[in-house]
């Protein structure tokens, strides 16, 4: 799998935010991607998501330095949320 089809949907716009849903980017379902396609290699994500740090570092110059970085590698650590199972 290449970058963009793992991109494509949710790719993030020229102003760094979810072409699909309009969040912040990453957003939520792309986080939620990345997370299924890392599932235990932490260490590769954060390492993906340097590279889209970096790049977003220099267009997001009206951002803290600290909410660029909590924006696309704070999350990584996180656990994911948890998902409620229906009754049947």
């Amino acid at each position: 799998m290449d970058n963009d089809d793992l991109l494509a949907p949710h790719r993030p716009d020229a102003a760094w935010n979810c072409g699909d849903c309009g969040e912040p980017w990453p957003c939520p379902v792309f986080r939620a991607r990345l997370r299924s396609l890392y599932h235990g290699d932490p260490e590769k994500l954060t390492t993906f998501m340097r590279h889209f740090h970096e790049r977003a570092a220099v267009d997001l110059v009206d951002l803290p330095p600290a909410q660029i970085e909590a924006r696309f590698l704070g999350w990584i650590s996180d656990p994911p949320p948890r998902r409620r199972l229906r009754s049947i």
